[in-house]
């Protein structure tokens, strides 16, 4: 959560705070106004903070001995200021004749403080531990990808480096510059968004080294909009890491194109028997096995931040 979200939560708060007394006390005592309504917030916001900021934190970082002898003093000083603060308002503010505190509306007042900023502060910091887990979830993912997709590279590379004895002297240069070009995109643009005109100029370059030594993997493209933006190079990885799974020493036919709601997806008509489907399930955890007429068709869903691009098979 934004430091910009916290402040204005808070202040909404506390406008409440005075509009809701006010208002209380304008039907229960019939006051064109609330003489204390401003005064008595600038009373419990210190307790209100210093339980938010200090004896919670205390509590959640399990520095026990520091949040009791916090929470007495704290107590303590909060039934002495707010009960003279309450015989303030009610002799100065009302002209009545009252010389004890009013001890329920003290304990009132204190119990209310304790449980709103607690439960203020136990929130922002569940918000915290939420951002930092997705984002822990997301670099790990993010890894995982960079990991295949750097795999990916040493089998192209490996694959295309022997395929070149068997190509003619003059095609060489171009081929090589080639390799240079689609390993640059892979390397440097993999986390940033890119058009997918760009990304089908590098499928063709991958289709091309795929296929550089055996005809493995054919790729279709559906009415795609060039200016249709994708996550760069992840449909090459996820094409490529499926056709390992799916493509067992056959042809593995893949049709790129877009979806509803704009988003590229990747399908792959064939029948794939329970070994495969199992294979796939494993390691996308996330896919939903559909039924269709006479066709079995597993359906993948990468992760938001990829862009929310999705497989279907």
């Amino acid at each position: 959560m934004k430091r910009v979200h916290i402040i204005a939560y808070h202040c909404l708060y506390w406008i409440y705070r005075v509009v809701s007394t006010s208002a209380s006390a304008y039907f229960i005592y019939h006051e064109s106004w609330y003489k204390g309504a401003y005064v008595v917030q600038l009373v419990l916001m210190p307790f209100f903070y210093s339980n938010y900021a200090v004896l919670i934190p205390w509590l959640i970082e399990k520095k026990r001995k520091h949040f009791i002898a916090g929470s007495l003093l704290w107590i303590i000083s909060f039934v002495w200021v707010y009960s003279v603060w309450t015989i303030y308002q009610r002799n100065l503010l009302y002209g009545e004749e009252l010389w004890k505190p009013d001890y329920i509306e003290t304990f009132n007042n204190l119990i209310y403080i304790w449980l709103i900023s607690t439960a203020f502060c136990l929130f922002e910091y569940w918000i915290r531990n939420l951002n930092k887990n997705q984002a822990l979830v997301m670099d790990r993912k993010n890894h995982v990808l960079k990991s295949e997709q750097n795999k990916m590279l040493n089998h192209l590379l490996a694959d295309y480096l022997r395929a070149l004895k068997n190509s003619k002297p003059e095609e060489i240069p171009h081929k090589i510059l080639m390799v240079s070009d689609f390993f640059k995109y892979v390397l440097y643009n993999r986390s940033k968004a890119a058009q997918f005109q760009t990304e089908k100029k590098h499928l063709e370059q991958y289709e091309e080294l795929k296929n550089s030594s055996h005809l493995w993997v054919r790729i279709q493209y559906d009415n795609i909009p060039e200016s249709t933006m994708v996550h760069a190079s992840l449909i090459i990885a996820v094409i490529d890491r499926l056709a390992s799974m799916v493509a067992d020493n056959t042809l593995f036919e893949v049709s790129v194109s877009v979806n509803k709601i704009n988003k590229v997806v990747l399908s792959i008509v064939m029948p794939l028997d329970k070994r495969i489907q199992d294979k796939i399930t494993k390691e996308f955890d996330y896919c939903i096995l559909s039924q269709e007429i006479n066709t079995d068709r597993l359906v993948l869903s990468i992760d938001r931040y990829l862009v929310g691009t999705s497989i279907v098979i």
